[in-house]
């Protein structure tokens, strides 16, 4: 058991390697999602997994097998998925598209900017009266004003207006990521969203700005494994970062390598390889309901239909409480479990279709601005497929399609011609 163990970790390590060198070396490659999730897995499940191996009294190593297959199986199909030729074309060479009109791009980002301002203004309220879930929108709407502002900028000339909305959308996510909390996710958004607007107006400085980009990862590795001392550090009574040079960032990201547990909320990775194990075990398999699930406890207000309405509208199985107990509520079971809950050993078919909806959504982003706002949405948040959940990943393709379907009116449709079908 030991060393198939070790050949299964190797295998993980080796595969998310050649993932991250085959993207680095190619034309912007770094903002593809099978780059980003490879990086992820390197700096943030790996020293979790290392921990399981060497933690076999918390975490038994007949557990390893069947998460570790899930993970190397999953990452290999999100990779495959990528990969693999897509037509976007009809037979008649014709491609339909859904783009902002012209007269609403500005008015959209302003808006949507602004919205980046409401939501710290209601996280610092601090009262129970606002619902973390409808201050969160407010969030994805500040992104959103991001993402259509460096947009903007790179297909047209400089607005003053639209550089204003840039800064204003920026500022509260800094904040929000610096004072407020400690979101090592936000400033992550921030580096790629800004290495993308610097990529596209001086594509001649790619391969320094990949590079500046990849350094950044890797600090954010080191400092995402004390991201407890940061965050205390943050809020001390003793004021604002107090004793943060004190932490030793070095001496952590190596202990995190054999002991990243933690007594009281237990591990994300860990999680998942025991839930996977009860699953497997207790053959409480819930097809994929666990994305309807998403759906309701993000998009069904509890304070209009009630907590119990808004309970009964979800699917469940025994595999949940068993979940809350040995996540405290706290730590998650990261998108492999979803995975394997859903197809058991088929459950990398998840992945594959996950990737070819990356796909599909980047090849109609070269013809649409809506579409490209749509891709760099969900690929800031691809990384969380692994690390988090699949569920948190779809959430954002529900948020936009939710919100124009508001704002229909802001869109109009297209027909592209082309002389010749092309597929990528």
């Amino acid at each position: 058991m030991k060393i198939m163990n070790e050949i299964l970790i190797f295998i993980f390590v080796v595969e998310n390697i050649y993932f991250v060198y085959r993207y680095y070396k190619k034309p912007m490659g770094i903002f593809s999602p099978v780059f980003i999730l490879s990086m992820l897995c390197l700096g943030q499940l790996l020293p979790q997994l290392t921990t399981m191996y060497f933690l076999p009294n918390i975490y038994s190593p007949h557990i390893l097998p069947n998460l570790v297959y899930t993970m190397i199986t999953g990452n290999l199909a999100f990779y495959i998925g990528w990969e693999r030729k897509m037509s976007i074309y009809s037979a008649d060479k014709k491609i339909v598209i859904f783009e902002i009109k012209g007269k609403w791009l500005k008015i959209l980002i302003g808006f949507f900017s602004f919205c980046a301002i409401l939501f710290t203004h209601f996280l610092k309220l601090n009262s129970r009266d606002i619902d973390g879930v409808f201050a969160f929108q407010f969030q994805g709407l500040g992104f959103l004003g991001l993402i259509l502002s460096i947009i903007y900028l790179k297909k047209y000339p400089t607005s003053k207006f639209v550089v204003l909305c840039l800064i204003i959308s920026t500022i509260p996510i800094i904040e929000y990521a610096l004072s407020i909390y400690g979101s090592r996710q936000s400033l992550f958004t921030l580096a790629l969203l800004y290495s993308y607007l610097a990529v596209c107006k001086m594509p001649h400085k790619y391969v320094f700005i990949k590079r500046a980009f990849f350094v950044f990862f890797i600090m954010g590795f080191i400092g995402s494994i004390s991201i407890v001392e940061v965050r205390s550090s943050m809020h001390s009574e003793n004021g604002y970062l107090n004793g943060f040079d004190k932490i030793d960032f070095i001496d952590n990201i190596k202990k995190s390598f054999t002991n990243s547990y933690n007594d009281k909320s237990g591990m994300d990775l860990g999680n998942a390889g025991l839930a996977i194990e009860r699953c497997n075990q207790k053959g409480q398999y819930n097809y994929g309901f666990f994305i309807w699930n998403g759906f309701v406890y993000n998009y069904v207000p509890r304070r209009l239909v009630g907590e119990k309405t808004k309970n009964s509208l979800m699917f469940f199985d025994d595999m949940r409480d068993y979940i809350d107990s040995i996540t405290n509520k706290i730590t998650c079971t990261t998108g492999y479990y979803d995975s394997f809950s859903a197809f058991s050993y088929l459950g990398f078919l998840l992945f594959y279709l996950l990737a070819r909806l990356f796909k599909y959504i980047r090849l109609k982003a070269r013809y649409s601005t809506f579409y490209e706002m749509l891709f760099l949405f969900a690929l800031v948040n691809s990384s969380v497929a692994a690390t988090h959940g699949v569920q948190l990943v779809l959430s954002k393709f529900e948020y936009i399609i939710l919100l124009f379907l508001v704002l229909w009116f802001t869109l109009k449709e297209k027909n592209i011609v082309l002389l010749k079908s092309k597929s990528q």
